[in-house]
């Protein structure tokens, strides 16, 4: 695996500090590569070394997955309260792009991004910010490790009120879509049993004054329906309970004490119930004239 050069490792200029672990060649102070241990007792030289870091540089290449970026608005918010969150490297994608060795601690490839330029260490090996500041800078790892805690809950918190919203809405959609089959399957009951009350419905509807039907005639429908429930329920099992025959006994009862007289036998209740309208809209039309 191991390439050979003039120099090292054929023949050394300094003392032969031992052999490397994986072409077994020996190995002085100038051939030895960044993660070396003494202490250990394996050896690798650098051309084992830079061998290595070439494979996975390959193999990085190969598992390097192209992902569009897509920011939510989530993101968006926790963007624009606390500024935008630093890339960070992962174990097959850097940032800086070019590996510059292997930290001596996790054993993972660092770039220029992610390994830690002030930290010199005696044996001329490479550490990665994170391995750092596990070994070194304990506070302040706990300082980011709280921040990242309170962030990531606020991130959290926005998701499940977001996903609380999309549960809420669809609730109210489906209580909708049901109130809508019902009322549908209500007024077909309604106008089987009472066709003559939806003729002003079907008028409308078919001369296009669709505005008069859903504020006035719609309201009117929903109204003779309630009463009409409420007169079946108050007078359950008599047989000579009749909603229509005691709603124009009603009306001629109110007609006759308005014009003193009583209307034609044959006269349509509807306009009887039009005279009844009339004569109380010119009452409130005389009555506001006389405010002025």
């Amino acid at each position: 695996m191991a390439r050979t050069s003039d120099g090292c490792p054929s023949r050394h200029s300094k003392p032969v500090s031992g052999s490397c672990g994986i072409c077994k060649k020996t190995v002085c102070p100038d051939c030895k590569s960044p993660i070396t241990s003494d202490t250990s007792g394996k050896i690798i030289c650098k051309f084992c070394y830079e061998d290595l870091n070439n494979i996975q540089k390959k193999i990085n290449e190969s598992f390097e997955v192209k992902i569009e970026e897509k920011i939510g608005l989530i993101e968006k918010i926790s963007t624009y309260l606390f500024g935008a969150k630093e890339k960070v490297c992962d174990t097959y994608n850097h940032v800086g792009g070019e590996i510059l060795g292997v930290c001596i601690a996790c054993r993972k490839n660092v770039c220029e991004k992610c390994v830690m330029p002030d930290k010199k260490l005696s044996t001329g090996g490479l550490i990665c910010r994170r391995c750092c500041a596990e070994l070194y800078d304990v506070q302040g790892e706990i300082s980011r490790e709280n921040k990242a805690r309170f962030i990531g809950g606020l991130r959290e918190f926005f998701k499940n009120l977001g996903r609380t919203s999309k549960l809420i809405l669809t609730l109210i959609l489906v209580v909708v879509v049901v109130v809508f089959i019902c009322s549908v399957a209500v007024l077909w009951v309604f106008y089987q049993m009472c066709p003559a009350s939806f003729e002003s419905v079907t008028a409308n509807w078919r001369f296009g004054n669709y505005k008069y039907m859903i504020t006035q005639d719609m309201p009117a429908l929903a109204y003779e329906l309630k009463e009409r429930m409420l007169f079946g329920w108050n007078h359950w099992g008599d047989p000579h309970a009749d909603y229509d025959e005691d709603l124009r006994k009603k009306a001629v009862e109110e007609y006759k004490s308005i014009f003193a007289v009583e209307p034609e036998e044959n006269k349509p209740l509807r306009d009887i119930n039009d005279a009844i309208s009339e004569y109380k809209k010119q009452l409130q039309e005389q009555e506001a004239a006389r405010n002025k």
